[in-house]
């Protein structure tokens, strides 16, 4: 059994999620999983750094507000939480705070995934990830 969470694209439509949205579809698709399912998640927009912790920027995130965010270490706690013994987060976000209008060198770093969650990021360390001017979003997903 594969359970899929785009952060908001999917083939069929766009679905936008708000953060408590993204809290609440994280927590329900990754309880009750049994041992042979897979759970992916997916996130596709901005990701932003606040000293060491990593943030991916739901629909209605401030800019300047890490609690208007989702951790990454958020989503790694509830996929180690998720029974299922395969767990996958994508990340294609860029690398470069744009958002906030600066250069940030530690941008560039990730946090370590737990064990039982493999992650795949859309660029690696000291590159950057961009949206696709025909497909008006990144290209990794």
């Amino acid at each position: 059994r594969w359970v899929l969470v785009p952060s908001y694209l999917v083939v069929v439509g766009l679905v936008i999620w708000l953060l408590a949205e993204a809290k609440a579809a994280l927590k329900q698709v990754t309880a009750k999983r049994a041992r042979d399912d897979m759970v992916l998640i997916a996130l596709a927009g901005h990701g932003l750094l606040f000293g060491a912790e990593s943030y991916y920027c739901p629909h209605d995130a401030e800019p300047d507000d890490p609690k208007s965010m989702l951790a990454i270490k958020e989503v790694y706690a509830e996929l180690g939480r998720s029974g299922a013994a395969t767990n996958l987060l994508l990340v294609d976000a860029c690398r470069e705070d744009a958002v906030r209008g600066r250069r940030n060198p530690g941008v560039d770093t990730a946090p370590p995934a737990p064990e039982g969650v493999g992650v795949l990021f859309s660029c690696s360390r000291g590159q950057y990830s961009f949206e696709s001017k025909e497909l008006k979003h990144g290209v990794f997903f």
